[in-house]
Order: structure tokens, then sequence, then C-alpha cells
């Protein structure tokens, strides 16, 4: 899906005009980030680290502490919503996940 910034909302529609008809697109930062954080990391990133961990490469610890390292750098690097979203994660006691999480951890395939 899409997720386009209400914080941006007006810019959006100065450059593609279209977009007015289309308001479901618009989610507030704080959704977006939640979303992100599950696409990116959970879905793409966790599943890097596991796979690493599994096949013996790295153990997961090293490389999350990896992660967080380089989240850390980015928090400090970026401006804006990169920035926020870095902060976010490293600030956050739990990343969102979907429910189906559940059922990979008991080792059942959907």
């Amino acid at each position: 899906g899409f997720y386009l910034s209400n914080s941006f909302r007006a810019r959006w529609y100065g450059l593609v005009p279209e977009v007015v008809q289309i308001r479901s697109l618009f989610f507030d930062d704080r959704d977006i980030r939640e979303r992100l954080s599950y696409y990116l990391i959970v879905n793409q990133i966790f599943s890097v680290i596991a796979r690493a961990g599994h096949d013996g490469l790295a153990s997961e610890a090293e490389l999350l502490a990896i992660l967080r390292a380089r989240l850390k750098k980015l928090a400090q690097e970026l401006t804006g919503a990169g920035g926020e979203f870095a902060t976010s994660l490293l600030d956050k006691p739990h990343i969102t996940a979907k429910a189906n999480l559940a059922i990979r951890l008991g080792d059942v395939d959907e």
C-alpha cells in the first residue's frame, strides 16, 4: 500500500492535484512509522537476521547490536521523517507485529 503523510498533504496536492480525490492514502506520521517499522524491520531485516542466525553465519544478538548501532547513527545524521523514524525505533519498547507472528513462532506454516 501507499502511505502519504498528512503533514505533507498540501505539498502532495501541489505536486499531484489528482491525489485530492484519494483521501484514503493519507495517514498520520505516527501510523506511517508503525506500519513501516513492521514492513521494513519485522518482515525484512528481522527475517535476514533470523536466517543468518539459524545458518550459523552470525549470532542474532550480534546482528541486532549492529542494527541498533546503525539506527543510532541514522537518528543522529538524518533530519525530518527519516530521523524521526530511526529515533522511534530506538525509543519504543516493542515493535508492532502482526498476530500471525505467533503462528510462525509455534512453527506452524500458514
